[in-house]
């Protein structure tokens, strides 16, 4: 598929979305989480061992958290073997076994001393509870107005492609959502999205569309 035009973004979204997000992980993970102090995005100048990410500070339920992961042992074991296990192409730098981990954090009470640990298992518990990035990312955007930060708005309002994303848009899917949706259908990755009944049938009736 052929882009003849790119959004243009303000700087300013992508800390608006850092902010965004860590009040909807908070919120999300409640339970879990008492707080979480954005400080600041981190951009590596190269990208060949780290990747964008965002620095802030968690104050979290300790008893919740250890509870959790007693209650769910079994599960968080298969979670390290599956995370953690080295294989070819993949050399993993932090051990796949329970006891290792338990020992680390001082029966799960203590996440100071490496802290990948603490997010390595609010993850897990993310999984658990069925808390995935799509989810994430819709209630980011419930929040922010994508379209505020575009600055070529006036040159693209009016294209029209065809497109999947368009499909969505004018079938009343905020633009947001629509956009998410779209990227993951064309880069083959749409299965792996949790989408309601309404989604599927719009994107079955895209399809139908664009190949009768």
């Amino acid at each position: 598929m052929k882009n003849t035009w790119s959004l243009r973004f303000l700087l300013t979204s992508e800390n608006d979305i850092a902010l965004s997000l860590c009040e909807v992980i908070k919120n999300e993970l409640s339970d879990y989480i008492n707080d979480i102090e954005f400080e600041s995005i981190y951009n590596p100048k190269a990208y060949n061992f780290q990747n964008d990410s965002i620095n802030v500070i968690i104050d979290i339920n300790v008893e919740s958290i250890k509870n959790f992961i007693y209650t769910h042992k079994i599960e968080f074991e298969k979670y390290l073997k599956n995370k953690y296990t080295s294989y070819d192409g993949f050399i993993s730098y932090y051990d796949n076994d329970f006891k290792l981990w338990e020992s680390d954090t001082k029966n799960f009470t203590d996440f100071n001393k490496n802290e990948h640990i603490l997010g390595s298992i609010l993850d897990f518990i993310a999984n658990i509870l069925k808390i995935d990035n799509y989810t994430l990312y819709s209630d980011i955007f419930e929040s922010i107005d994508v379209l505020s930060y575009v600055e070529n708005l006036d040159e693209v309002i009016n294209y029209t492609d065809n497109s999947l994303y368009e499909f969505l848009t004018s079938h009343k899917i905020i633009p947001s959502i629509a956009d998410y949706i779209s990227t993951s259908y064309y880069n083959n990755v749409i299965k792996d999205l949790c989408l309601n009944e309404n989604i599927l049938s719009l994107i079955n009736e895209f399809e139908y569309s664009i190949n009768k």
